[in-house]
């Protein structure tokens, strides 16, 4: 754990930032009946700039104060509303929804709000980028939330395409067939296929033979230091279309051009061959669709990109 130490001459402040459906701090109820002369300050600029303590808030007469805000994790949708509350200026907290708030898939309804109302931040890959490091984040850490931002968008981009439904439709068992895949997709099936027959092939030809450990010398029997060299076998793993087998395949591509039903019909195929696959994604509602065991895939939350090994 870290921990980061700041010395400041201003005033500050603490804030656990509300979260849906909670009760409203007496700090937001005054905010919201502000006057109209500051109907433009966010609600962390009010408090910066106003004593809420009172029971009618004063402005401050000499500076600022800081303002530490409590929030749920990034990786939350919850997060996405709290940035709200605190970012966007408002009467209501219903002005924070989207428009389409109740249809949307529970899992980005509050970043579509997000991504509506504060373009100028979550449309911007750059600007996220330099935010959450000016921050004192980590560049892994910056990387990985921008990305998982861009999976947030692409999520929301095929809910509005009606690609994605916020109702679940069991799927026609035809789509797994390969006649309607493109060139592309016939590629990333192929590539897979070929890498579980070079795997297979690979560990088929491994032969069992002697064990050792790495023990002290005056730990080790005097037998077990001899080791049969004359039926030692190196195994090279066979290399696929150019691409070694035990490395990962990440299929990129624009919203709607059909990776993820690539990744299902390679999954899919795989399974019906016996083959055991662990799949990772954004949301387990990509597994569920598919209509595939769910004692088979796990889903793993906040995974940024998604590919195959």
């Amino acid at each position: 754990m870290s921990v980061y130490c700041l010395w400041s001459k201003s005033r500050t402040k603490k804030i656990a930032v509300p979260i849906p459906g909670s009760v409203q701090t007496e700090s937001h109820k005054k905010y919201c009946k502000r006057a109209k002369e500051d109907e433009i300050l966010s609600f962390k600029e009010w408090l910066r700039e106003f004593d809420d303590k009172p029971k009618k808030p004063k402005r401050y007469k000499d500076g600022n104060t800081l303002v530490g805000m409590q929030m749920r994790s990034t990786f939350s949708d919850v997060y996405f509303y709290q940035d709200l509350i605190m970012h966007k200026p408002h009467r209501s907290v219903k002005e924070l929804l989207h428009p389409n708030h109740n249809d949307l898939p529970s899992q980005i309804r509050h970043f579509a709000a997000a991504w509506m109302y504060r373009p100028e931040l979550w449309q911007n890959p750059d600007q996220i980028q330099y935010e959450f490091t000016v921050k004192g984040n980590k560049a892994h850490y910056v990387e990985t939330f921008v990305e998982y931002v861009q999976s947030r968008a692409d999520f929301l981009q095929l809910w509005q395409r009606n690609i994605l439904g916020n109702t679940l439709v069991p799927p026609d068992p035809s789509r797994f067939e390969e006649t309607d895949l493109t060139a592309n997709q016939l590629r990333v099936t192929k590539t897979v296929r070929d890498f579980l027959h070079h795997r297979q092939d690979y560990y088929n030809d491994i032969q069992e033979g002697p064990v050792t450990f790495d023990m002290e010398p005056d730990e080790q029997d005097d037998d077990a230091s001899i080791v049969d060299t004359e039926n030692v076998v190196e195994h090279t793993p066979v290399a696929t279309t150019g691409y070694d087998w035990r490395q990962y395949v990440l299929v990129k591509g624009k919203p709607g051009t059909g990776k993820s039903h690539a990744i299902k019909v390679a999954i899919q195929q795989a399974l019906d061959n016996g083959y055991k696959v662990a799949c990772a994604t954004p949301t387990g509602r990509v597994l569920i669709a598919q209509n595939l065991s769910r004692t088979t895939l796990k889903p793993i939350p906040f995974i940024a990109c998604s590919g195959i090994r």
